[in-house]
Formats: C-alpha cells, structure tokens, sequence
C-alpha cells in the first residue's frame, strides 16, 4: 500500500508499506472476521481528528475500533489514500463563541451509512470497551483524495462570509460526489475537498459479537 502527499513547496513524496498478514477471528470452524482498516474523521468538534479504525459490520451497519490518533485535517493539505475514509455528517456549532464545523454535499445513499459501535474511541470516558452508541450518519468513500483550499488570510467579518459563500458555490457546480468540509469563526474560515476515488467499497468484515447490537431504528439516526 502505498500513500503520497505534498509538502508546502507542492513536492509529491511516496511513502510504500508492507503489512504482515493478519488471521481472521475465528469461531469454532467459521471465520467470522477479516481485516479492514480505515480512516475516520470526527467532524463533531473543531480539532477535525483523523483515526485509523478497523471496520466491521452487523446487518450493513457498522462497528469501528480505535487503532491511533494520524492527526487533524489540517496536517493534510495535499494527501491520497487506498484506505476507505469515514466522516461523520453532523458538523458542530460551538456553545459559547461562533466556531463552527459545516458539512457541503450532495446526499448519495450509495456511500452512506450508520455507525452503531465503537471501541477505544478518545471520547470514550468512563470505559473503553466495545459498546453500542447513538447511532452516527457517516459517509464512507472506498478511496479519497484530500486537497486544502484556498481561503482568506486576513481576520474579517465580511472575507469570511465570502469564502463560505465561495464553497457553498464550489460545492453547487461540481456534482463529484465530493464533501467540503467548512472550519471557522465569526471572522475566518478553513475548507477542504474530500473526494472520492473507487467505484465500490470491498466486503465489509462481519462483526463477532454481533449480538450486542439490535438493529437501530430510523428515528434513532443522529
């Protein structure tokens, strides 16, 4: 597997790795497992964190366990992967001041789909373990590119105002199946592309402890 980004000079670097093989679980004489490996960006707050998980599936639905904290989407400013990449869809309003997370694209129910566990994730307080959540939309693309975009560098109501707009356009005239991510303030504003490669996701792994789920009703669905 191989990966390239570019570093502030626009200079592409190649970064190849080789994986020692991984056993599937296994139950008795079923082989319930697999590997699948993934990145999953949290956009429910500012920070925009990027994990790798592996990815499992009870029913279409899936179950995701922490494997190491890559970074924020701002330490990707040109980057590809043949990794599968989740995101969250819920975006964040901030309590207190006017920071923000928004989320421009156009709904496809081909790469859309409902986490229903986690394991090990940071925002897991009181236990690590593998547990149900509150069911979270994600989008889940089977190979990506990440590419910054160009906004206001000045502090300034009125520029930032522009360059959400500038998105929200960017967004409305390519139907690529991409997903803008949109991180700011009152007076600046941050955007990303993320966009999709690959035409089908690979066989989702099942899930061994299946039984801990029970299928997640629509009124559920954050």
């Amino acid at each position: 597997m191989s990966y390239s980004c570019a570093n502030k000079n626009g200079q592409k670097s190649f970064l190849t790795i080789k994986y020692l093989p991984i056993s599937p679980h296994r139950k008795g004489g079923l082989v319930l497992g697999g590997n699948m490996e993934a990145l999953f960006l949290d956009t429910y707050n500012r920070m925009l964190k990027i994990f790798t998980v592996s990815v499992t599936q009870v029913g279409g639905e899936l179950v995701l366990r922490f494997g190491a904290d890559v970074g924020g989407l701002r330490d990707f400013s040109s980057y590809s992967s043949n990794l599968p990449v989740i995101m969250t869809l819920s975006g964040y309003t901030a309590m207190s001041s006017a920071g923000f997370v928004r989320l421009l694209y156009w709904p496809d129910n081909r790469n859309e789909k409902i986490v229903i566990g986690i394991c090990g994730m940071p925002w897991q307080r009181k236990s690590k373990a593998l547990a149900r959540c509150k069911p979270m939309q994600v989008k889940m693309f089977p190979k990506f590119s990440i590419e910054k975009i160009e906004t206001h560098g000045n502090s300034n109501w009125s520029t930032a105002a522009a360059a959400q707009r500038g998105i929200e356009l960017r967004a409305n005239i390519n139907h690529n199946g991409s997903v803008y991510v949109i991180e700011g303030q009152s007076d600046w504003t941050n955007a990303w592309e993320i966009k999709p490669h690959g035409e089908k996701i690979e066989a989702i792994p099942e899930e061994h402890r299946a039984g801990m789920f029970k299928k997640i009703l629509p009124a559920e669905i954050n």
